[in-house]
């Protein structure tokens, strides 16, 4: 829990009102997620400011001591909301994903998974269990928010598929790249969110990809981004020098790995194909990892 508490510090300036903490993944942005198997309990705790009420409409969220919850997820998965508030009037919320249980089915309502490597053949076994719930996606969810600055569609699957679809996504990826805005933003960048170039994929598509088995990608904890304030598609001249290159994924690699417990994070640095722009690689993987065209 040290590593993740240390990769998620939020910037100063996002150092406001209170924190909220699920299962010991500590969060200070205004809205943020949580996912769980249906009837699972998580453990809440808030840091900061006194919470003076947690409610919600439909999700039992009982007090166990001072800042201190269970919540009880639904038995019926999708996506149910809660809220938090403390003696200043300022509310956070928290999206609960209650997920479809992953038991090692090859497909989930007609769409294709594939298979998860046993973790034992991985690197680092202990970082790569095989997920124990998929969240299912309606075309209607699409828009559904994640936190402040993302929304549930920007990390499906790219594979053609009908609905619905599944995914796998991680709290401390969501916190990562909310942070990742929060200093954007406080360099001067007019951005409103990141463009996630790809996010889940499942190991099928994966395995498509010829990409390595054990992607960071098909655990739901990396992203590959890049910022779009334009809307044009590609990469911003985020150094200014009227041209948009390599140079602009550099940049923003580096601050990126200025933010505190960046050194347990996977950061890769690529250059622009024929299919895409400059971008770059982000996961919460636990421990130090670079690659790529670094400067």
């Amino acid at each position: 829990m040290l590593v993740l508490a240390l990769l998620l510090a939020l910037p100063t300036s996002a150092r406001a009102s209170f924190k909220i903490d699920i299962n010991g993944i500590i969060s200070g942005q205004q809205m943020t997620p949580a996912t769980a198997l249906p009837g699972e309990t998580l453990s809440l705790a808030t840091y900061g400011q006194p919470v003076v009420a947690a409610f919600s409409t439909v999700v039992d969220i009982r007090q166990s001591a001072d800042d201190t919850w269970v919540i009880k997820a639904p038995t019926t998965k999708g996506v149910y909301p809660i809220h938090l508030s403390d003696a200043e009037g300022v509310t956070k919320s928290i999206q609960l994903l209650v997920t479809e249980p992953y038991v090692g089915q090859r497909s989930q309502s007609g769409y294709r998974i594939g298979s998860y490597p046993s973790p034992q053949q991985a690197p680092k076994p202990e970082l790569y269990a095989t997920p124990t719930g998929l969240v299912e996606v309606h075309e209607h969810d699409r828009h559904e928010p994640l936190s402040n600055h993302f929304k549930l569609g920007q990390f499906l699957c790219k594979q053609n598929a009908d609905w619905p679809r599944y995914l796998v996504i991680k709290r401390p990826l969501i916190i990562m790249l909310e942070n990742i805005v929060t200093l954007l933003q406080s360099e001067g960048v007019p951005l409103t969110t990141l463009t996630v170039l790809s996010g889940y994929r499942t190991p099928a598509y994966n395995a498509a990809l010829d990409n390595v088995a054990f992607s960071r990608h098909v655990y739901g904890d990396a992203a590959d981004i890049y910022v779009d304030s334009d809307g044009d598609k590609f990469m911003d001249d985020l150094n200014g020098d009227g041209v948009v290159s390599l140079q602009d994924a550099q940049l923003l690699a580096q601050l990126i790995s200025t933010l505190p417990g960046a050194q347990f994070a996977g950061i890769g640095v690529y250059a622009a194909t024929s299919h895409h722009g400059p971008f770059v690689h982000v996961d919460t993987r636990g421990y130090n990892a670079r690659w790529g065209k670094w400067p």
